[in-house]
């Protein structure tokens, strides 16, 4: 059992509940989601896939993701090449609630907006909820790889600025993202147009007010911290999420290179103890009691700061929020 099991079942107040997490945490091992599994037809290259107005053909598979695939298609009828987003039937809700935000944001005509242009044509296909938007083939993540290198001040703050740009209509229109990372910020066209970005994946979006508290949303290394205490989350969330996106391109190194929530917490403790000038006399019960004993939970970080955050020059960022 880990910390997850114990806080997020019983939904104490963090101040209870913090012994349960530093004593029980443990490095959540998960494995790859086979979006395939027990499907009865399989979306390969070469496949066609009918609507009740058109058939694409697949010519092939971009992206695979938890819920399901990302398909470079062709239109028969037209010629036209998309992206066809498409998910298992089973998850009826989120399919649901993906398309009514995304008609929502077509309706009011904001992909100037910096979010991906959802071409309207929904279906189901076998056991597939199929969804048809403009192709856009490279993510953020495969970007900063294929450059092995940290971006420049100028550039991420382009990034930023585009970034910011979709998040302000969300906040005005009430929606929040809620799964704000690299692989969901797609280049337009880097070689025509630097740096143009757009948002995708609204799966996990939904109006801010309902936004869940019982559950986890956003990917780890980008989950805001009143996410993983339980709070009650707002628009905010994708705040967090986008400065750990603007830090990790000026780094070359993610923000929160963890693979549970412990290390995460552990991280947001080491630094704030760091800038508050405290020692280890400091530290919490549990803690202390952990150095006694000479045990420590799986996974705990050395008390140094983050090996890079700390270089971070600070005319830098004055530099990436300047107007200029």
């Amino acid at each position: 059992m880990t910390s997850r099991h114990v806080y997020f079942r019983s939904r104490v107040p963090f101040t209870r509940a913090l012994p349960c997490i530093f004593a029980l945490a443990s490095p959540v091992h998960t494995r790859a989601v086979d979006p395939m599994h027990n499907s009865k037809f399989r979306l390969n290259s070469g496949v066609s896939i009918s609507s009740q107005h058109n058939t694409y053909k697949v010519l092939e598979i971009l992206r695979y993701t938890n819920f399901g695939q990302i398909a470079e298609c062709r239109n028969k009828k037209t010629g036209k090449i998309y992206a066809l987003k498409c998910m298992k039937t089973k998850n009826y809700s989120r399919n649901s609630r993906e398309n009514e935000i995304l008609q929502y944001l077509t309706n009011l005509n904001l992909y100037e907006n910096n979010i991906v242009k959802f071409l309207n044509d929904h279906f189901d296909f076998k056991d597939w909820f199929c969804m048809e938007f403009e192709l856009l083939k490279e993510n953020l993540l495969d970007f900063s790889r294929r450059q092995n290198r940290s971006l420049k001040v100028y550039e991420i703050r382009a990034i930023a600025k585009q970034m910011l740009t979709a998040l302000r209509v969300f906040k005005q229109l009430g929606i929040s993202h809620a799964d704000l990372k690299p692989e969901n910020i797609m280049l337009v066209n880097h070689e025509k147009q630097p740096f143009g970005l757009k948002l995708i994946d609204f799966g996990a979006a939904c109006e801010t007010e309902q936004l869940p508290d019982e559950y986890i949303i956003q990917t780890l290394g980008y989950r805001a911290p009143e996410v993983i205490l339980g709070l009650q989350p707002d628009e905010s969330i994708d705040m967090w999420s986008l400065g750990c996106i603007l830090a990790e391109l000026f780094l070359n190194y993610p923000l929160f290179p963890t693979q549970n929530e412990y290390d995460n917490l552990r991280i947001y403790y080491d630094e704030q103890r760091r800038k508050m000038g405290t020692g280890r006399e400091n530290r919490s019960p549990v803690l202390q009691t952990q150095t006694k004993t000479g045990t420590k939970p799986t996974g705990e970080r050395k008390n140094t700061p983050h090996p890079k955050t700390s270089k971070i020059p600070s005319n830098h960022v004055d530099e990436l929020l300047s107007e200029e």
